[in-house]
């Protein structure tokens, strides 16, 4: 049978119905380099642009290639891929038949996906699954390529979900996914962020700092924005002045940017710098009142178009949302290096843009970013680690992985996986524990006003309508938050950490649509991967049979028991940190009820947190039950200490939500 695949995208000016006597492939499961053919001589051209594109890759499937979200639907045999509208929320569903399209290299391949109807593999397909062309502006229509043909024989065809090769090639999510080791900081037509060993979290590349002379207007404005500028003067914020300057002057670049558009380090700076525009516009009236002492009020409800559009066009390109996000634009994206040869250490970091005084690098607003920048630094191993983990569990057979504690050289080698996970997060918990120095819970509600989403707060009570976009129906975005960073996520994914059904949890997996497409795609495909190797049984011998078990064997599970329960702890004290950050910055000093992301302010993040220490008593109760021996010494402080700490948390909640009028859970 044949396929019908038009491709619904943006960046190609026309649409074509094949002939009849147009050639078709030969290939039967995969349109590659020989096999991609359009009619009336049309194929050369949309070829080359798709492979132009498609080599942009660094090889495997090309989730981080998300400029926009997309969709892609079978219908009588017909793969349609077509672009969602922006700003749409997620959605869920088992629409697309089961099947999903997969791009690699200059591949473009049809596989199953198991249990379509599961929440993790819809969000694989609506939030992940991505076509690398072009952006264009929200206003423009679509428009088609030609359309391409797929000869497919329905026996052994991946659209059959019962073929060798569909359960071969499994899910989108569990496609191989390519971690960098040379991040290729050159080569402006990847996206800045792409998940390295070696940088881990951080962009690719340190972020631009100096925009084109096209952008002077936007530079200059964000120069002298800042309550305190670089030269130590007070900056429009600080007069409240930046709204009438941007009412009054401020040109609208929009189209500036396609000159540009294909480089996409760049235009992540111009999307963090718009966002830093977009945010103090939009908040300028709440800062004023909060340094008056009186509350915060109401922003303004509407952004002008000569933000809109702008922000609007180069998030499009970038793959966020229009408006600030943590990775993006706030803080991995907002930082430059004194000396150039110092690298990345503390001392050499300053910030780019800056709401209050962060151009000081030993301000609280500074300390605050650059700490988080230190963090992420060490994110690398923390990469590595999780990526040998599971190598060493995909090459096991998966009998061995559900009913044997695999080989000695097998455990042992994993075991070097979880101890480099294990001291990468040490080093995390260190460098965040400087926060407290660096960055003085006394000054942080100033410059905070600047970092509120819209999303349920009261500043914003019906959303923002941005000018000239959306029918000019307001719309809503979470504000920047530390939450959103990709380090404790990808811990809960590996470890596959069980959260309870409730409201707040579903803010935390909202949360996962605000990082850089690449990083949602391997946060994703870790989950998935942990899952279809079954690594947590694995690890833990949940499954496994004992008897005829070598002492070896058995002494080696118990040193994976003891490592995957230190890495939880792991976890614990950096959730227990952001918990008591919370609560001597936040609690104690304001009673606004909502986080900067839209969460709330007194329960959500115990409820990440008491998610682990629920599940480290689980692991210890467990390990205690099989093994007489226990997990040694270092488990049982660590239990001890987690024990008490579920009390202290427990208590200190109770406390706040009876002193505000909250509800638990």
């Amino acid at each position: 049978m044949w396929a019908r695949l038009p491709l619904k995208c943006p960046g190609f000016p026309h649409e074509t119905t094949p002939s009849a006597s147009a050639a078709r492939p030969s290939a039967a499961t995969r349109i590659g380099k020989h096999d991609l053919v359009s009619p009336d001589g049309l194929g050369s051209e949309a070829l080359s642009h798709c492979r132009r594109r498609a080599r942009q890759s660094t090889g495997g499937v090309l989730f981080w290639q998300c400029r926009a979200m997309w969709r892609i639907d079978l219908h009588d045999d017909a793969l349609t891929i077509a672009r969602r509208p922006v700003c749409a929320a997620p959605r869920t569903g088992d629409d697309r038949g089961g099947r999903s399209l997969v791009v690699e290299d200059d591949t473009v391949s049809v596989t199953s996906s198991l249990e379509a109807t599961s929440e993790s593999r819809s969000t694989a397909f609506f939030a992940t699954t991505c076509c690398p062309l072009p952006p264009f502006p929200p206003s423009r229509s679509l428009v088609s390529f030609p359309p391409f043909y797929l000869k497919t024989d329905h026996h052994n065809s991946p659209l059959n979900n019962n073929s060798p090769r569909a359960r071969k090639m499994g899910s989108l999510a569990t496609a191989p996914f390519e971690v960098l080791d040379d991040t290729r900081p050159e080569d402006t037509s990847l996206p800045a962020f792409m998940v390295s060993t070696t940088r881990g979290f951080l962009p690719r590349m340190d972020p631009p700092v100096k925009l084109p002379k096209e952008f002077d207007a936007l530079e200059s404005i964000l120069q002298r924005m800042p309550v305190k500028t670089l030269e130590g003067e007070p900056g429009l914020l600080a007069q409240s002045k930046l709204g009438p300057e941007v009412d009054s002057s401020f040109p609208d670049l929009t189209e500036a940017m396609d000159k540009y558009k294909d480089d996409l380090p760049l235009m992540n700076a111009l999307y963090r710098d718009y966002s830093f525009l977009a945010s103090a516009y939009l908040l300028e009236p709440c800062h004023e009142r909060f340094v008056r002492g009186e509350g915060y009020g109401l922003g303004r409800q509407v952004l002008p178009k000569n933000i809109s559009h702008p922000i609007a066009r180069c998030a499009e390109i970038c793959g966020f949302k229009p408006f600030m996000e943590y990775a993006g634009s706030y803080a991995l994206f907002n930082y430059r290096l004194e000396n150039p040869a110092a690298g990345l250490e503390y001392s050499n970091l300053r910030l780019i843009r800056a709401f209050e005084h962060g151009l000081d690098p030993t301000s609280s607003e500074a300390g605050f970013v650059l700490v988080h920048i230190d963090m992420v630094k060490n994110s690398g191993p923390l990469v590595a680690g999780t990526m040998k983990c599971l190598d060493v569990a995909s090459k096991m057979d998966a009998s061995s992985r559900s009913s044997t504690l695999g080989t000695p050289a097998e455990r042992a080698e994993f075991n070097e996986g979880l101890a480099s996970i294990l001291e990468a997060l040490r080093k995390i918990n260190g460098v965040m524990e400087t926060m407290w120095g660096k960055s003085r819970p006394t000054e942080y509600t100033s410059f905070r006003t600047f970092i509120f989403g819209i999303t349920s707060q009261s500043m914003f009570p019906n959303g923002v309508v941005y000018e000239g976009l959306n029918d000019g129906k307001p719309m809503s975005f979470r504000g920047e938050s530390g939450a959103n960073d990709s380090m404790v996520p990808l811990m809960d994914n590996l470890l596959q950490v069980p959260m309870p059904d409730t409201p707040l949890t579903e803010i935390l997996k909202d949360f996962r649509s605000y990082r850089p497409s690449n990083h949602k795609a391997f946060l994703l495909w870790v989950k998935e991967r942990s899952q279809e190797l079954d690594l947590r049984n694995f690890a833990l011998g949940l499954h496994a049979t004992s008897a005829e078990a070598s002492q070896e064997q058995l002494d080696l599970l118990r040193e994976s028991r003891s490592l995957w329960l230190q890495v939880l702890d792991q976890v614990r004290d950096f959730r227990w940190r952001h918990w008591c950050f919370a609560r001597e910055y936040i609690l104690k000093r304001t009673s606004h009820p909502t986080a900067t992301g839209g969460s709330p302010i007194v329960t959500w993040l115990p409820n990440q947190l008491e998610a682990v220490l629920e599940d480290m008593a689980t692991i210890h109760a467990r390990a205690h039950r099989e093994d007489a021996r226990g997990l040694g010494k270092t488990a049982e402080a660590v239990m001890e200490a987690a024990l008490r700490q579920r009390e202290t948390l427990r208590k200190e909640v109770d406390k706040y939500c009876a002193e505000r009028g909250v509800q638990r859970g």
